[in-house]
């Protein structure tokens, strides 16, 4: 397991007052919206429900381009920002820090509208209702 190896570098570069390491929970969406930004540091994503959910709170996303969804949710400097690699990833991260520049009812918005339960519910019925027509008319 790496969880001795990620605190001792913690120790070793002492950022023990920067970071806050939460144990299991299920309060996820609370911790989600207490956060500035939400890092997605995957080379492989299927669609990313955690994304999804970041956003839906108004927590914007930093992420590493990756196949699967995150270039259907992500919309760039409204929601996130989407890099190519490690190198870009922190010097956006560093932007960011910098200039802060999210409004966190435009990151929901921009998701909310496309991935609410309402709206995906909605499309399932619209399918179904679709499928049922096509088999029985």
């Amino acid at each position: 397991m790496l969880h001795d190896e990620i605190f001792a570098l913690i120790d070793q570069y002492n950022l023990k007052d920067k970071i806050s390491h939460i144990i299991f929970t299920k309060e996820v969406e609370k911790y989600l919206a207490e956060s500035d930004l939400y890092l997605q540091g995957s080379y492989t994503e299927g669609f990313p429900n955690s994304i999804i959910e970041s956003c839906m709170v108004g927590t914007p996303v930093l992420a590493i381009d990756a196949p699967g969804g995150i270039n259907e949710i992500i919309y760039p400097n409204i929601n996130g920002k989407i890099v190519a690699n490690v190198n870009e990833f922190v010097s956006e991260l560093e932007n960011i820090n910098s200039n802060y520049r999210y409004n966190a009812v435009e990151v929901s918005a921009a998701v909310s509208e496309r991935y609410s339960s309402k709206t995906i519910l909605s499309k399932y019925e619209d399918l179904f209702v679709k499928v049922y027509k096509q088999k029985f008319n």
